[in-house]
């Protein structure tokens, strides 16, 4: 069985890039860290690209050669 890990989804604050006055609101966006050695062991190196299939309920995070 393949190790499970458990994150949280915390939000992060956006603010509008739009030069108008006055300025719209901030807003909330999803937002997952990740960190820590297992990352390494699965095959996510350092400065290492990563694809990020998006399914209904699911991301499917793969290492990306090159």
């Amino acid at each position: 069985m393949a190790e499970q890990r458990q994150l949280t989804v915390s939000r992060l604050l956006r603010s509008s890039q739009a030069k108008s006055y006055p300025r719209p609101p901030e807003r909330q966006v999803p937002f997952v860290r990740m960190e820590g050695n297992w990352l390494e062991k699965a095959g996510f190196r350092i400065g290492g690209k990563i694809c990020v299939q998006v399914e209904p309920g699911r991301l499917v995070l793969t290492p990306r050669e090159g």
